[in-house]
């Protein structure tokens, strides 16, 4: 969905029978104008429901009453963190680099302790989606768990790799929005506990006229985490740099690089990484930012020949 009315054309095609809404975010927020214009092409999901449809929203969202009101003649499955919703997680905590555990609380009382093997609060989100929608369609609670502790993360999808010297990187370079990066750099500042810490940061695109203060909101987010290290990307990296300075952040631990210069900044983090360090790679789609990771693999086995 990058428009008004394109959800609309499509379950014009094919009306779904139940309809899953995660969040109301800021992606695609450049096309679409504001947060609200992105609710009213969401809520398309919501109308296109029949009679018997089902919707799975999440009661967490600001927008949610808003969403339950355009839904209010269908039947809703509610998930969340913060208030009582059908389906829930508590106990929420990072038990290794690899993944988490919750407590999944559903709506007929039932509970189960659930290891998933991806990191990020923001993803405990995505798994109660999965499960309110799951267990909407009647699928047993033994299921639901199997399916998420079986979960694989696809590729470039808060993707842990080691290095070497213990040196971890946080691959979540897929793609970036506001939300998506502030919540990868909580989950770097909480896996990367007491060991220190480098963001690497692109642009994030199609947001508009409002490009500027997001990226300057991710530069207060980075100095607000205490980031040791920050490298960024382009020039919407440069204003996060910028904000992040005026935020506090030491100017020799602040480092900007052209989006064709990805070979310096490699030999650049190689030069500044020790042993234990975490690494985040962040930045839009079109910006690549896997193609940094490649580069530090070389250059590490170019000074390293085996």
């Amino acid at each position: 969905m990058r428009g008004l009315g394109e959800i609309k054309t499509l379950t014009d095609f094919i009306p779904p029978d139940l309809a899953v809404i995660t969040n109301i975010g800021e992606a695609h927020i450049g096309l679409l104008g504001s947060k609200k214009n992105i609710f009213k092409a969401k809520s398309e999901l919501l109308q296109s429901l029949d009679k018997d449809g089902v919707a799975v929203l999440n009661i967490d969202d600001p927008y949610f009453f808003k969403m339950r009101k355009i839904a209010k003649d269908k039947k809703v499955y509610t998930f969340g963190i913060e208030n009582k919703s059908d389906t829930m997680a508590g106990n929420i905590r990072t038990v290794s680099d690899k993944g988490m555990r919750f407590t999944l609380k559903v709506q007929n009382g039932k509970s189960r302790e659930i290891y998933f093997p991806l990191l990020g609060r923001h993803n405990i989100y995505n798994a109660l989606a999965a499960s309110a929608a799951a267990f909407a369609l009647g699928i047993e609670l033994d299921l639901i768990e199997r399916g998420l502790s079986s979960f694989k993360p696809l590729n470039m999808h808060m993707q842990l790799n080691d290095f070497y010297d213990d040196i971890k990187i946080l691959n979540d370079s897929y793609n970036a929005s506001p939300l998506s990066v502030k919540s990868a750099l909580e989950t770097l500042a909480e896996v990367g506990q007491k060991n220190r810490k480098i963001a690497i940061l692109g642009d994030m695109l199609e947001l508009g006229e409002k490009a500027d203060f997001y990226h300057r909101e991710i530069g207060k987010e980075v100095a607000k985490l205490s980031i040791d290290i920050l490298i960024t990307v382009g020039s919407g990296g440069k204003i996060i740099a910028r904000s992040s300075k005026e935020e506090g952040i030491a100017e020799e631990s602040i480092f900007s690089f052209e989006k064709n210069e990805k070979l310096n900044l490699a030999k650049k983090l190689l030069s500044l990484i020790k042993p234990g360090d975490f690494i985040l790679l962040k930045g839009s789609r079109e910006m690549k930012m896997e193609e940094i990771l490649e580069f530090l693999q070389k250059e590490y086995q170019k000074n390293n020949p085996a």
